[in-house]
C-alpha cells in the first residue's frame, strides 16, 4: 500500500491531523484571551488612576475655594488676587484631568467592545473546531469498526501474509539449529 495514499485519506491520520491543528489553534486562542485580558486590566487601571487624578483635582480646589473665602473675610487683596491665581490653574488642571479621564474612559469602552466581539469569534472557532475533531473522531472510529468486521487485524495492514509465514519459517529455524536439530 502506498503510504502517501494511505496518509491523505486514512481516518485515523486525519484524526491526529485534526488534533494536532485544534490543539495549536486553541492554544492560539488561550494565549490571546489571556493577553486581551491583561490589558483589558491594565486600561482598567489607567481609568482608575484618570479618576483619582480627577478626584484629587476637585479636592484641591475645593481647598482653594476655602481659601480664597478666607483671603475674602480677612481682606487682603494681595492674597485674594494670589488665590485667584492659582485657583485658575487648579481649574484649568481640573479640566486637563477630566479630558484625560473621559479619552480613557472611551479607550477603555472601545476595547471592552472589541475584546468582547474577539472573545465571541474565539468562541465560534472553538465550537467550530470541535465539530471538526468529532467528525474526524467519528469517521476514524467507523473506519477502524469497518477494519474490525473486515478481519484486518490492526498494524498489519502493510504487510503481506507471505511477510508473516517467512518471519515464522525464519524464527524455526533458529530455533532448530539451537536445540540441535
Amino acid at each position: 500500500m502506498n503510504w502517501r495514499w494511505r496518509k491523505e485519506t486514512d481516518p485515523g491520520v486525519r484524526y491526529t491531523q485534526t488534533l494536532a491543528d485544534v490543539v495549536g489553534r486553541e492554544a492560539i486562542r488561550s494565549a490571546e484571551q489571556i493577553v486581551g485580558a491583561a490589558w483589558i486590566s491594565d486600561l482598567l487601571d489607567a481609568e482608575q488612576e484618570a479618576l483619582t487624578a480627577v478626584q484629587a483635582c476637585v479636592h484641591m480646589r475645593d481647598g482653594m475655594l476655602g481659601t480664597i473665602r478666607d483671603t475674602q473675610e480677612a481682606g487682603d487683596p494681595r492674597a485674594i488676587a494670589a488665590a485667584r491665581k492659582e485657583l485658575t490653574a487648579m481649574d484649568e488642571a481640573l479640566a486637563t484631568r477630566r479630558s484625560h479621564h473621559s479619552d480613557v474612559r472611551q479607550l477603555v469602552a472601545q476595547e471592552l467592545e472589541d475584546w468582547a466581539s474577539a472573545t465571541r469569534i474565539r468562541v465560534l472557532d472553538s465550537l467550530e473546531d470541535q465539530g471538526r475533531l468529532t467528525k474526524a473522531r467519528r469517521a476514524a472510529q467507523a473506519a477502524a469498526q469497518a477494519d474490525v468486521t473486515a478481519g484486518i487485524p490492526d498494524g498489519d495492514e502493510g504487510r503481506d501474509s507471505d511477510d508473516r509465514d517467512d518471519d515464522d519459517y525464519e524464527e524455526s529455524k533458529v530455533d532448530s539449529e539451537r536445540n540441535g536439530e
